[in-house]
């Protein structure tokens, strides 16, 4: 199952300076209890569902906003959180668009994720040709959204 939800870039730094770094560790929860309840709702209809695939878009994805220091915490909980309430939901979390710098992110991120979590996370990239090779192999096009190589439509929330 491919999951949709949310669009756009994310200020961690200024959540985290505001003091909103907790509403929006609420709100990305909110993203996996939503994933976690459409398989529910597909496995009640006899639909054989139990994990989604999760593209990550890092094409906004900067040091100072999301990358500073004081953003860590964020991305520690985040980790923690999915891992002790939603161990194994995700089937591929692909990060697409992702640039260099983030590399140095997820190598302090990794030690947190269990063995599967660490297997189903791929890194992609900014080169599009590639990213949009590759999810072509594991989604049909009727799956994906236009910016991703696809065909979906979803309303906007």
């Amino acid at each position: 199952m491919n999951y949709f939800r949310g669009r756009g870039s994310w200020d961690l730094r200024a959540a985290a300076f505001s003091g909103h770094s907790t509403q929006l560790i609420r709100y990305i929860e909110s993203i996996m209890e939503d994933a976690a309840t459409t398989i529910r709702k597909f496995q009640s209809e006899g639909k054989n569902v139990s994990q989604f695939d999760y593209i990550v878009n890092m094409e906004n994805y900067n040091v100072v906003q999301q990358g500073c220091r004081q953003c860590l915490p964020f991305y520690v909980t985040l980790v923690n959180s999915a891992e002790s309430h939603y161990p194994n939901l995700a089937n591929k979390i692909w990060l697409i668009n992702t640039p260099p710098i983030f590399q140095v992110v997820l190598r302090l991120l990794r030690p947190l994720m269990s063995p599967v979590t660490q297997e189903v996370v791929k890194v992609f990239g900014q080169d599009k040709v590639k990213w949009k090779k590759a999810l072509i192999e594991i989604a049909d096009k009727s799956q994906l959204r236009p910016e991703y190589g696809g065909t979906f439509m979803q309303d906007k929330e």
